[in-house]
């Protein structure tokens, strides 16, 4: 089992802490004079979801969780849970609670492949891929004296996620989606 450095935590790390695996989802290295500082991060859960904000130094060392990633399709989600199958087996499925993944949900469309998050035989997790393409199911329209919002506007998106689009998007676009930032990429098709 590999020992992660001070160095090594970084957003997506997942490291074991205290019998449970966690995830970094915000990172900082603060530095104080002559080469003392520390790490400001807050780390997820993966068994539970609850976020923790906690500091690190450079003496801190961490055991490296082991997990496995294994492909998954999305099939929907329901009472409280997400549920998923095996591209290659579609009798084999998996399910999580959406309390784990609630920050994703909005990234989820039926026949998505993802990659669960696997801590024994237990699914803790999934892994998005990098960027989404959403059809845009609300867009209101924008005014031409509106530079208040800085040249941006709201849209709501086929799984309810709202984003800050361009004013060029309209209803029935499909635009591309950063899933780590949840920020607008690219229209990939026009309405």
């Amino acid at each position: 089992m590999a020992t992660l450095g001070f160095s090594e935590l970084k957003m997506g790390t997942i490291f074991e802490m205290e019998g449970d695996p966690w995830e970094v989802i915000f990172a900082n290295r603060v530095m104080i004079g002559r080469g003392q500082g520390h790490l400001e991060t807050k780390i997820r859960n993966l068994r539970n979801g609850n976020v923790l904000s906690r500091n690190f130094s450079k003496s801190d060392k961490f055991k490296e969780a082991e997990v496995e990633l294994q492909e998954a399709e999305f099939v929907y989600t329901g009472k409280g849970k997400a549920t998923f199958r095996d591209p290659n087996n579609p009798k084999e499925r998996s399910e999580i609670d959406t309390a784990a993944i609630l920050d994703k949900l909005g990234y989820l469309i039926e026949g998505m492949i993802v990659k669960l998050i696997l801590f024994g035989d237990q699914v803790i997790g999934i892994s998005l891929p990098p960027k989404v393409d959403l059809l845009v199911t609300q867009a209101d329209p924008w005014s031409k004296g509106d530079t208040a919002t800085g040249g941006t506007k709201q849209v709501s998106v086929e799984t309810g996620l709202i984003v800050k689009v361009p004013p060029f998007i309209v209803t029935d676009d499909i635009i591309r989606i950063n899933t780590e930032t949840g920020d607008y990429v690219e229209r990939v098709s026009k309405a």
